[in-house]
């Protein structure tokens, strides 16, 4: 069985992990230069950024058990909570978040920078063309791309959904979200051993100390805006909106910013989901469409999904 996974987010690799455990040959394409989706870590200078999640959560026993395996393997911690006022433990990456993933994409066949411009289905196989000349055939292919992205390769393969199907995909839909990586001059004076949420009607809804949380060798923050701040200026310039949003964390701080840059997370975060953990057309074998929109809108959901997309291909 040749299965190809689009995406190497967390519910891609796990997809990914789980069939090659069961002795598939599975390849992942990506269109990013590294892994991790939205669990993304970035370096600038000698900064180091968790510009995406910051955090995961694990609330089923089988996640537990996934993210205790990183920690043996010294790929994940625990950052705080699991208290009787906090009963979610959070789990950061140990070296940035991107460390979880990079362990579940061990061994596996990951193509980086590799753009799909389109999925089709025809003689009873999965043929994916990509950027470059480059190309696939699968006898399955599992899709965890965000869905408006993946209906778009569909479309542009000449696919044709149900019409049931091709409504459950259209009514998914996602909060915008822009991310601010600021190097400091100086370590704040203030300790954030957890995020920090500025009361409205601020337009940041997250403040995190990457030097704090132990990523970071230099004073450094991550700035999250709020969905509805993203969303009215997201066809603004982006060096205005940066201005903005370092103007909002200096009032909330009164920290001393010597560099900062902006990162815009379009499909920061599901905000309709499906009902079930992934969708299987009937009527197009071997195709699953997964992700954070169905598993829930947590990591830990986007991990259910790429696990319930393969347990679907090993039915099969």
């Amino acid at each position: 069985m040749n299965t190809l996974v689009i995406g190497a987010g967390i519910c891609g690799l796990t997809a990914a992990r789980i069939l090659k455990d069961a002795g598939y040959n599975v390849v992942v394409v990506d269109k990013g230069r590294g892994i991790g989706g939205r669990m993304a870590t970035r370096r600038t200078g000698d900064a180091v950024f968790d510009h995406g999640a910051q955090f995961v959560t694990a609330r089923t026993e089988w996640f537990n058990a996934v993210l205790a395996e990183c920690q043996r393997n010294d790929h994940a911690d625990i950052w705080y909570g699991g208290t009787e006022d906090d009963t979610h433990t959070r789990w950061r990456g140990t070296h940035g978040m991107t460390s979880i993933p990079k362990h579940l994409s061990e061994g596996l066949d990951v193509r980086t920078s590799t753009q799909v411009t389109s999925v089709s289905f025809r003689d009873a196989l999965w043929h994916v063309e990509c950027s470059e000349g480059h190309a696939f055939t699968a006898n399955a292919c599992i899709l965890t791309a965000p869905v408006p992205q993946a209906l778009t390769l569909l479309d542009a393969g000449g696919v044709a959904l149900s019409i049931d199907d091709r409504r459950a995909l259209e009514n998914l839909t996602y909060e915008r979200c822009f991310a601010v990586m600021a190097t400091l001059a100086h370590p704040l004076s203030v300790h954030l051993e957890r995020p920090l949420a500025p009361a409205a009607p601020s337009p940041i809804a997250l403040i995190s100390d990457n030097y704090a949380k132990g990523i970071s060798p230099v004073p450094c923050l991550t700035i999250h805006s709020t969905p509805e701040f993203a969303l009215h200026y997201w066809e603004n310039d982006r060096a205005e909106t940066l201005t903005m949003l370092v103007a909002a964390t200096h009032d909330v701080l009164q920290c001393d910013i010597i560099d900062a840059s902006i990162h815009g997370w379009k499909f920061s975060r599901p905000e309709r989901q499906h009902s079930a953990p992934c969708l299987a057309p009937a009527d197009l074998p071997g195709l699953v469409v997964a992700g954070d929109a169905f598993g829930g809108p947590r990591i830990e959901g986007a991990a259910l999904s790429g696990k319930a997309a393969a347990d679907h291909i090993l039915m099969r």
